[in-house]
């Protein structure tokens, strides 16, 4: 299981670092519509990859629930911030798409 908690440390930063650069080019007014098409792929592909592990490591930790190795607590929590992060995707999505249709 910490092969995947690094793996998705390292999905965050990725997808984190993609949500940085959405947000420094759209505060700039010379943005093309191939730009942000390019950075919505790029974020979308980073979305899907942090997902997957998300879910790969929550089907561990429901084992581990199952056994009495992890809290409930825990995993909620853990729930809860793979939730926020597929929240984060959908809000930088529709920025861009508003972006490409205003």
């Amino acid at each position: 299981m910490e092969l995947l908690k690094r793996k998705r440390t390292t999905a965050r930063q990725l997808f984190s670092r993609a949500c940085t650069k959405i947000d420094e080019m759209l505060a700039e007014s010379n943005q093309t519509n191939g730009l942000l098409s390019e950075r919505l792929r790029a974020i979308e592909e980073k979305a899907a990859k942090l997902k997957e592990v998300d879910q790969q490591l929550i089907e561990a930790m429901e084992e581990e629930v199952s056994t009495g190795t992890m809290k409930e607590d825990d995993f909620s929590k853990e729930i809860d911030e793979a939730e926020e992060y597929q929240e984060k995707m959908v809000l930088y999505r529709v920025k861009i798409i508003d972006m490409l249709n205003g």
